[in-house]
């Protein structure tokens, strides 16, 4: 009965509405701009629900209005109130799990001792594995030291190996040792580089070396699971070479390149994951780069149950929300849009999908805001790592937002409470690389070296010096092999490398690079030219360089004939006689260049005193090439001073030619046309009818030619043992050589001439 009346009192209400509504209706004036609109019940009942969910989003609920206001009454900021609680935690503490009333004193200190325990050993294991990775990572370090020492080392020891073809000629160039075909294919990428960086061509010197050893097609047979073709994709994308990005640092472009490295052999091995399980990935038909990632997390959390992507019945057990693990995965293996569209589409990571983006974009220099916001949220998640009950694979997000934020702090604090976080070094050195972000010096941040030659110990090479040196031994393999036109390709790489790589052929090297690439070009640039060939290969057939390959590394003049004369210096003083010889004429230098002759005349002629073979053919032939300069510097464009001393030097050469005279008529027997001539030398003063002389009659004289005078002395005392003395003139000549020999006796002449001297006297 009282139902039935609260029915007809609910229609008598709807009743006088109804009524109401039409008399308002009747009254109204009908108006063109606003026509008239008929609704149902139900269409009333649905607007009316929008317009009151519109309301109550805009206002706030009465008791939060409340809170504000009283918190204004005591002077409290509501929202900054608000942002302190985002970062207050609450924690049990033991009293609270083990009230002290309701257990007794035995109990009490069992627990806390149990606990304490507990507490102990968690501590000890995450120190102990702290210390293990600490280990690890140094004995890593120390491997690769010794590597790259053993590495090196093996090619000093290659280069300093004797030539295999002994019988090669001495022109150098004529016959140089066969190469093996994979050494020839790296010698032409090599030349075609240096041709390019010579002209201010652009050139991938990295993609290059890659088509050149892929050429070879040695990696098909092997089982070693780095090759020299993921060598090759290494340093092609460690340098950026095919790389869309633009206007960054080459420290950044490593740091980039070394992460897609990475996420090129991740794609690798969830291929291989997936054809190792075809059933269980249930790949089918499907070769898009999201159908991949699901199908390789089906495959690594099958024992985890329904994934959400296979999930037909919601009305069952709920699936495993996989968003986090697929955008990660995602970015892992570089579909960087892939991991947008998850994020994008995924409710979970709504709030996750603007800050991706702009990671994405902007190749990770996202905004301070967008840093800041990321880092709130792994404050938030790190607070609440210790709660249990969450799923494993939430360290995914936690993991995404600290790579989104770059927080070095929180970086290190999520790698040092999860220590397990990491299944492979890889996947721990594409997180770091993911997290770098430019700074002034990447240095800043411990990644990398700040300049070339920065903070380097004593006995140690930077990593430009360790290249060119690397090279450098290459190139001596060519050298000792014969091969200069090779020799100097790789020299001239090795000179640019340590002047900092290409910087260096366009003078954009600061100035300690440049003096180092000089210094070093300069040193092989002359390892090249002392060998046989080497004049013919730089300098050309004549002048200095222009006609040759010094031209392309020494465009100035001056340069060059600077370094050409340093080069003759270095001849001159390993012994080189005759490259010095022919270096000087190269340069114009006539008067060294004759004195360089004069040495070896002298020389020479000390050996034919000795009763030395070849001391007349070689004395012949210098006094030919003698001749041969100063009829050319007369003819040069030489100044008064260096015409001058052309002029000193030629007399020194007619005074040891006169002395090369009085040996062969004394080899010939001639004993009176020899001292006849020894009288007339005009630097011994031996004429008997002249005066004798207190000067010293070598002050002035050459020291190749006071070099002659002992032996000249002997064969003059000996000649006048083979002649009749007349008229005494023998013994005021002998009286001449016996007051010359005592007034040099602090010469330390040989003993042999102060017996002779002795005997005649």
């Amino acid at each position: 009965m009282d139902g039935g009346g609260g029915g007809d009192a609910e229609m008598g209400g709807w009743s006088e509405l109804l009524h109401s509504s039409t008399k308002l209706l009747e009254q109204a004036a009908p108006t063109p701009h606003f026509p008239p609109l008929q609704r149902n019940l139900d269409q009333l009942e649905v607007l009316s629900t929008k317009l009151k969910a519109k309301t109550v989003r805009a206002e706030a609920p009465a008791q939060s209005l409340s809170a504000t206001r009283l918190l204004a009454r005591e002077g409290i900021n509501a929202e900054q109130l608000a942002r302190d609680l985002k970062s207050f935690e609450l924690k049990t503490t033991f009293e609270d799990v083990f009230p002290s009333e309701a257990t007794t004193v035995e109990e009490y200190l069992q627990q806390l001792h149990e606990m304490a325990i507990v507490s102990s050993i968690q501590e000890a294991q995450k120190d102990n594995l702290r210390s293990f990775n600490n280990h690890m990572m140094e004995v890593l370090e120390d491997d690769w030291q010794k590597e790259k020492r053993d590495f090196l080392q093996s090619l000093s020891r290659l280069s300093t190996l004797p030539k295999r073809n002994t019988n090669l000629m001495a022109s150098g160039l004529s016959h140089p040792a066969l190469m093996p075909s994979s050494a020839s294919i790296y010698a032409a990428v090599v030349r075609d580089l240096n041709d390019a960086r010579g002209r201010s061509l652009p050139f991938g010197p990295a993609t290059a070396f890659r088509t050149a050893y892929e050429s070879l097609s040695v990696d098909a047979i092997g089982t070693k699971s780095v090759t020299m073709h993921k060598v090759w994709h290494l340093i092609q994308a460690l340098v950026g070479e095919g790389s869309a990005h633009r206007n960054i640092s080459r420290k950044m472009s490593l740091v980039i390149g070394a992460r897609q490295h990475l996420e090129w052999g991740h794609e690798k091995y969830i291929l291989e994951t997936i054809n190792s399980h075809p059933a269980l990935a249930a790949l089918g038909g499907s070769v898009g780069n999201l159908q991949k990632i699901r199908a390789f997390l089906r495959v690594r959390l099958r024992d985890h149950g329904v994934l959400d992507f296979d999930a037909t019945d919601l009305r069952r057990q709920p699936p495993v929300d996989t968003t986090w693990q697929q955008i990660y995965f995602c970015l892992r293996t570089g579909y960087y849009d892939e991991a947008r569209q998850v994020a994008q589409s995924s409710r979970a990571a709504f709030n996750f999908a603007p800050l991706l983006v702009e990671w994405i974009t902007t190749n990770g220099a996202v905004s301070p805001e967008t840093a800041l916001t990321a880092s709130e949220e792994c404050e938030k998640m790190l607070r609440m790592s210790d709660r249990p009950g969450r799923p494993g694979y939430d360290r995914k997000k936690l993991l995404l937002y600290a790579m989104i934020c770059g927080c070095r702090r929180q970086i290190d604090r999520l790698l040092k409470d999860l220590p397990t976080l990491f299944n492979t070094i890889e996947d721990f050195l594409w997180f770091k690389l993911s997290a770098v972000r430019e700074y002034t010096a990447l240095s800043d941040q411990g990644v990398l070296p700040d300049g070339v030659g920065s903070d380097q110990k004593i006995g140690i090479m930077d990593a430009c010096a360790e290249a060119a040196s690397i090279i450098r031994q290459y190139g001596s393999i060519y050298l000792r092999n014969g091969n200069l036109d090779l020799a100097l390709e790789y020299y001239a790489q090795a000179a640019a490398a340590m002047g900092g790589g290409d910087v260096s052929w366009i003078d954009r090297g600061n100035t300690d690079q440049q003096r180092q690439r000089n210094l070093m070009l300069k040193q092989l640039l002359t390892e090249i030219l002392l060998r046989d060939g080497g004049i013919q290969l730089l300098l050309g057939p004549s002048g200095m360089g222009e006609e040759g390959e010094l031209k392309k590394y020494m465009i100035d003049w001056r340069s060059r004939q600077q370094f050409l004369l340093e080069a003759a210096h270095q001849c001159h003083e390993a012994g080189l006689y005759d490259k010095s010889v022919e270096i000087h004429k190269r340069v114009g230098a006539f008067a060294m260049a004759l004195q360089t002759i004069n040495k070896c005349l002298s020389d020479a002629i000390c050996a034919l005193a000795r009763s030395m073979l070849d001391g007349e053919s070689r004395a012949a032939a210098l006094i030919h090439s003698g001749n041969e300069i100063v009829e050319t510097a007369r003819y040069s464009e030489a100044s008064v001073q260096d015409k001058d001393l052309i002029s000193e030097q030629q007399t020194v050469l007619r005074q040891l030619e006169a002395i090369l005279h009085i040996y062969r008529f004394a080899r010939a027997g001639q004993t009176v046309d020899a001292l006849r001539e020894i009288i007339k030398l005009p630097f011994l003063h031996l004429d008997p009818q002249s005066p004798n002389v207190t000067i010293d009659v070598f002050r002035n004289l050459s020291p190749h030619v006071q070099a002659c005078v002992p032996d000249l002395l002997k064969v003059a005392l000996n000649c006048m043992d083979n002649v009749r003395d007349t008229d005494g003139t023998l013994r005021a000549v002998k009286s001449k050589i016996a007051n010359l020999v005592a007034s040099n006796m602090s010469r330390n002449w040989p003993q042999d001439l102060y017996q002779k001297v002795a005997q005649c006297i």
